[in-house]
Order: C-alpha cells, then structure tokens, then sequence
C-alpha cells in the first residue's frame, strides 16, 4: 500500500510506503513531518562518523566519488 503526501517544505508531491501498523489516532495523518535529505546532504556527516578525516572527505570530493549540497 503506498501513501500521497507532500515534502512540506517544497510541497512537491511523495508518493512513499505505507506504514504496515496504525498509531493512535491523530499521532500519524500518513504525511511526512520533515523533508527527505537532499542528494548529498549529509554525505560528509556519515563520512565522517565512519571516521574520515576531512581531508579524506575533500579527496573524495575533488575525485567526484561522492557528492555533497554546495
């Protein structure tokens, strides 16, 4: 089952999975609370929890092995 919503900062239409359960009423109206990340947008967070360091995460950059939001 797939559910219509819209990402609430752009209101672009989402079509996405349903959740398989139901919360209480009024917790959960199907949409979407928070926007989707942008591609890239936290690329070099998770580089980095993955222990990059920053010049390793500017190598990859520069090699466009991963992209990042400028």
């Amino acid at each position: 089952m797939l559910v219509d919503s819209y990402n609430p900062e752009t209101g672009d239409p989402v079509v996405a999975p349903a959740l398989p359960f139901r919360f209480s009423a009024g917790i959960h109206d199907g949409g979407f609370s928070s926007r989707p990340p942008a591609k890239g947008e936290q690329t070099a967070d998770i580089l980095e929890a993955l222990s990059y360091s920053a010049a390793d995460i500017d190598r990859l950059h520069e090699q466009e092995v991963v992209f990042s939001e400028a």
